[in-house]
């Protein structure tokens, strides 16, 4: 059985090869031009990509850098500006609360 499955695989191969040689729309040198150039069009495309995944690699690491350099001076000035903020607010929020402490008291 399995002969007899070898020999029916080997002539439909042999078949298919043959009536695609036959019946191919184009030449063999066309069709090896036809391949380099998709092989040449596909190691184009690829180098591309590694170009710009260098680019973005260099981005990220530029990106990277001036986040390091940034963030301190920024959370500091933010830091200053908070403490800044609640030593000039401290007066008027008790003003406030002792605003409502009279209305309250008025009522």
């Amino acid at each position: 059985m399995i002969k007899n499955f070898t020999k029916g695989l080997l002539f439909g191969a042999t078949l298919g090869g043959t009536l695609g040689i036959l019946f191919a729309p184009k030449s063999g040198k066309d069709l090896q031009r036809d391949l380099t150039q998709e092989v040449d069009e596909a190691t184009e495309i690829s180098m591309d990509l590694n170009r710009s995944l260098q680019n973005f690699n260099r981005s990220v690491m530029n990106l990277k850098l001036t986040a390091e350099n940034t963030i301190p001076s920024f959370k500091e000035d933010m830091e200053k500006r908070l403490t800044r903020f609640q030593f000039e607010a401290e007066p008027r929020v008790k003003e406030i609360q002792q605003s409502v402490s009279d209305i309250q008291n008025q009522l």
